[in-house]
């Protein structure tokens, strides 16, 4: 079968390696959430703000960057691409201890951090099309949503227990940078690896511009946008927001303190690595690439569980509150695996970078903005209760516009011809 599609075993060390940056990719993005308290205590902020100076810069950069990323990719190649990431990747941690004395010095660390993220967060759908056959384009796809729930993961558990045995959080940041490194390593490998056969033509195909032209007229792109909008947005914000409503003292939060509170967010993340790799083996062997389904069905129950966290009757109880927990992040899993299988399967792989290049990067934009809105509201409220609602209303909009998710009839054509050839 390999030998048919012209697809190498190397594409398997393909995967390994887009995983691992996407677990890097995770654990960035949390970096901080753990331990926001004691960001906020160093410069005198209060958590609006410090979430504002360590959590909102890096996703307005990583943003910005995915939207570079995209045509990089179409013009040189993932590869390439996803080194020069790491290696901003890797400064970015190691440049916490030394210009982290000021406000302004950490919010120069976190946009190297998010422009180091946009190449491996922009490669998915290109590497799919080019690496694998369509029949493992969603267990691929899935594989780097799991990626990312893994790094969320480690970022709950090893940072705050790296501050412990440093005493400080930005000797800790700079201490992680290790797993940058790892990633940075596996991305180099890949250099020296041969093109699959089956992806002979030129990363640049003629004619590309015309065919994006045709995606930007197709309602499937602009779907898919809102729907990788909506998804970042709920994604960040109850990541972000949630650590803090369970670890703070109440009446704003629930009181475990930021240790109990990384454990507890734990249960999202397994339920995110859980329902990823479910996600992208249902996709590919039931659904046979119908994306639809799984969208509404994660938006809908990502909106249940998530607004259900503020119940009394939920949080008031350990098993129940770690129970909903798990179905937060099992649901809000579908959209990245269900979204990106989509785009590798039915637009043309010349301008597939530019496609998740700009679904995903404005969709950062949401995630920053996300964040930025509900950490100006719990500054001006003093209360987790709007921000929470917020994160449920944007879901129900997620689910609403991906129901009306159909393949691009304008690429057909094209699309069939790079699966033929």
């Amino acid at each position: 079968m390999e030998q048919a599609y012209g697809y190498s075993r190397f594409r398997w060390f393909m995967l390994a390696t887009v995983t691992f940056g996407y677990v890097t990719c995770g654990l960035l993005i949390i970096l901080f959430a753990p331990v926001l308290g004691d960001v906020a205590a160093t410069y005198g902020l209060d958590l609006g703000q410090a979430t504002l100076a360590a959590m909102a810069t890096y996703y307005f950069s990583s943003a910005v960057a995915v939207l570079i990323s995209g045509p990089l990719i179409d013009r040189f190649g993932a590869r390439p691409t996803i080194v020069a990431g790491g290696v901003l990747l890797v400064a970015g941690c190691l440049l916490v201890p030394v210009l982290g004395g000021t406000v302004g010095g950490l919010v120069l660390t976190r946009v190297i951090m998010g422009l180091g993220s946009g190449p491996i967060s922009a490669c998915v759908p290109a590497v799919a099309a080019r690496w694998f056959p369509p029949h493992e384009r969603g267990i691929f796809a899935g594989a780097q949503g799991s990626g990312m729930a893994i790094g969320v993961a480690l970022g709950f558990g090893l940072m705050p227990a790296a501050v412990q045995a440093n005493g400080d959080w930005r000797a800790a940041a700079a201490l992680l940078a290790i797993v940058p490194a790892i990633s940075l390593v596996l991305c180099i490998v890949t250099l020296f690896a041969k093109e699959p056969a089956g992806a002979a033509p030129a990363v640049a195909e003629a004619g590309a511009g015309t065919e994006f032209g045709k995606a930007l007229k197709e309602p499937a792109f602009w779907v898919g946008v809102f729907g990788m909008f909506a998804f970042v947005w709920i994604m960040n914000a109850f990541n972000q927001q949630t650590p803090g409503y369970l670890a703070v003292a109440a009446p704003l939060g629930l009181g475990l303190g930021p240790v109990a509170a990384g454990q507890k967010m734990i249960a999202v993340q397994v339920g995110m690595i859980l329902g990823a790799i479910g996600c992208g083996i249902f996709l590919d062997k039931v659904l046979k690439g119908n994306a639809r389904p799984l969208l509404v069905t994660g938006f809908l129950f990502s909106a249940l569980f998530m607004v259900a966290v503020r119940f009394p009757f939920v949080h008031d109880s350990a098993a129940l509150l770690g129970i909903t927990l798990f179905f937060c992040g099992f649901f809000e899993s579908f959209t990245i695996p269900a979204l990106s299988a989509f785009m590798s399967l039915h637009y043309p792989q010349s301008i597939m970078g530019k496609v998740f290049a700009v679904s995903f990067g404005v969709s950062l934009f949401a995630g920053a903005l996300g964040v930025g809105l509900g950490g100006a509201i719990l500054h001006a409220t003093n209360s987790y209760s709007v921000p929470i609602v917020l994160v449920g209303v944007v879901a129900l909009l997620g689910a609403a516009v991906t129901a009306t998710l159909k393949p691009p009839k304008a690429l057909a054509a094209s699309t069939a011809a790079r699966e033929a050839a």
